[in-house]
């Protein structure tokens, strides 16, 4: 197994062949890169969700019932 495979392992098949194929057409230049990012990141799908329900418990906090959010600050410099 590849180590794109390996990394790839915990999506749903039909996911995986789409983030592959990604893969294939990425520079290789790129491909380093995401790698060690994807290294990182955690190994399993529980592990994602429980990460985006606590984001998302977060972002709620934060802007309530809100709709819409405005980030703001002098031009140019990194909003």
């Amino acid at each position: 197994m590849t180590e794109i495979e390996e990394l790839l392992r915990e999506f749903p098949p039909g996911v995986r062949e789409h983030l592959r194929q990604a893969w294939d057409k990425m520079p290789q230049a790129a491909r380093g890169p995401l790698t060690e990012a994807l290294r990182g990141l955690p190994g399993d799908l529980g592990r994602w969700r429980e990460l985006m329900r606590l984001a998302l418990s977060h972002v709620r906090m934060v802007t309530g019932e809100k709709r819409r959010v405005a980030i703001v600050g002098p031009a140019n410099v990194g909003q």
